[in-house]
């Protein structure tokens, strides 16, 4: 299994990406790191920000640091490449930045959410006008901060940019 040069555990899913496939991987490795000690501690200097006990707020500091400390790297053709959450903080902390698509960054938010005691749900959709439109081409993680309110942790959209619609939509529960 390959390694980045932090040492950490970067998995190669070979052959053509399976949406199902890879949300029970992402599901496994986030329920997997999301108590250790380096994402506690950076969820927590995180939410430190929000001066009060505001899930919302909270939330959409998670979302500004994810899009200020991250980069969308595409993964090479016909391969699903997976970093974890916690090779994606070391190399956030060496470098000050990580690049990843968009199963990676959602598990790095949803490891962060949980860290901090948000649910949060992924949301994989397909899109009109792709060649695989029935497929689910892009996954992000969205954080309930009401009994009806959730928060798009979504870095591939700017708040600007208008509604994308989805022909399929899945949602995940991260945690059983």
């Amino acid at each position: 299994m390959p390694t980045d040069n932090l040492g950490g555990i970067v998995r190669l899913i070979r052959g053509e990406p399976n949406a199902d496939a890879t949300l029970a991987k992402m599901r496994h490795i986030v329920t997997q790191e999301y108590q250790s000690s380096s994402v506690v501690d950076t969820a927590v200097q995180i939410a430190v920000t929000v001066r009060e006990k505001d899930d919302a707020a909270q939330a959409r500091a998670l979302l500004t640091w994810l899009r200020r400390n991250t980069r969308f790297v595409a993964d090479p053709v016909n391969q699903q490449r997976i970093t974890t959450p916690l090779v994606m903080l070391a190399q956030i902390h060496a470098r000050g930045v990580t690049g990843g698509d968009c199963v990676d960054i959602a598990m790095l938010s949803a490891c962060l959410a949980l860290a901090i005691g948000l649910e949060c749900r992924f949301v994989a959709e397909g899109y009109e006008g792709s060649e695989m439109h029935a497929d689910l081409t892009h996954v992000y993680t969205i954080v309930q901060t009401g009994a009806d309110s959730w928060v798009n942790l979504d870095t591939q959209r700017t708040p600007l940019e208008p509604d994308t619609h989805p022909v399929r939509r899945e949602i995940v529960d991260v945690l059983d």
